[in-house]
Parts: structure tokens; sequence; C-alpha cells
């Protein structure tokens, strides 16, 4: 019999280098399941990020909270300087609920690939703008987060809500922006400014 199929190493999201986006390049429907693991910690959570989502609409600005929510802020600066969302389709757009997008080829199980741990119960008051990922339940129960997927809250969402979503950002310029944005739309870049 042949020996058995070994199993393939893990292959994670990595960049240091924002000006490289590598993945810009890489038409969005092929960057469905790009990646099989979350990357390393590579940001410094005790400084300040920020990132650019830029539309034809106008810009929103993103004040990450690297400080209580590490892994979700390394995640999202990770993909967004390899350019994984940059090009990507507006996914969902409910204007009473929230703004979805960060799936490349635009179906609604679609990511990066892998699962985040969701950081849950994160303080910090919710409001319009809120920036999480897309929670789901494994079959075991666990919570975790889609690697890609995000939602901007439309609404304040109810303080219950923390308990299922890692909320690890804020929209702080730009939300004229997210009213106006649709299914029609897409994601031209997301960039990162650390330190400011």
């Amino acid at each position: 019999p042949l020996p058995p199929t070994p199993t393939p190493t893990p292959f994670a999201p990595s960049s240091a280098d924002a000006s490289a986006r590598p993945l810009a390049s890489v038409a969005p429907a092929e960057r469905y399941g790009y990646f099989n693991t979350a990357p390393e910690l590579v940001i410094d959570p005790t400084n300040q990020y920020t990132a650019t989502i830029v539309t034809a609409k106008g810009d929103m600005v993103v004040e990450l909270y690297a400080d209580v929510a590490p892994r979700a802020v390394n995640n999202f600066v990770v993909l967004a300087n390899l350019g994984f969302f940059d090009g990507l389709p507006i996914n969902a757009n409910a204007p009473e609920n929230a703004l979805i997008f960060g799936s490349p080829d635009n179906h609604p199980e679609h990511d990066a690939g892998y699962q985040l741990d969701a950081e849950v119960n994160l303080p910090g008051e919710l409001a319009v703008g809120s920036l999480s990922y897309v929670p789901f339940q494994l079959p075991t129960g666990q919570l975790v987060a889609s690697s890609s997927q995000l939602l901007i809250a439309r609404i304040v969402p109810p303080q219950p809500a923390n308990e299922q979503f890692s909320f690890f950002g804020k929209v702080v310029d730009g939300l004229d922006v997210l009213a106006e944005l649709t299914t029609d739309d897409t994601i031209e870049s997301v960039t990162i400014v650390e330190g400011e």
C-alpha cells in the first residue's frame, strides 16, 4: 500500500513589509482558503494602530484596539499588509444591522482559510462603526471567529453582543461613508499606520 499522505505544513499569512502587498495582484476569488493557520504575533500590543479602508465612496479610518485584542488586530494588520482585502466585494449590506466584507469570492462561508480564537467580552463601549470578525460556533460548541470576514456595526450593538463578537476596533472617521456603502461597492484597499 502507498504510504499515508503527509499532513501539510501549516501555511500562515506573514508580511513585515506593508508596501509589497503581494495578494493585491491575486484575483479576489483565488484568495479564498489561501492560508490554513493564523499568523504569528508580529504587532506590538502596546502600540497604536489605525486602518484606512478606501472605497469609491470615500475612506473610513478605523482605530484598532491592539492592547485588548492583540490576536484580532494582529490578524487584521497582517492580512491588510499583504493586500488581502484589496478589491474584495462588500458581501452583505443590512442598513439596520451591519456591513460585512472579507469573503474573497462573496460566499457567506468563505474566508482566508482558518479560524481565530474569539477574543470576546472585551472592555469598551459598543457604537455605530464598531468592527468585529464574523463569529461562528464549531460543532463542539467552541466559539471562533472568521479569519477575514468582518462586520462594521451600523447600529449600536446591544451590550450582550460582546459575549459573541470580537469587537477589536471602531470607525473614528467616515461614518458617512459607512452609511452609503452597498453590495455594489468594493473595498479598494486597507492600509495600516502604526504609532499615530
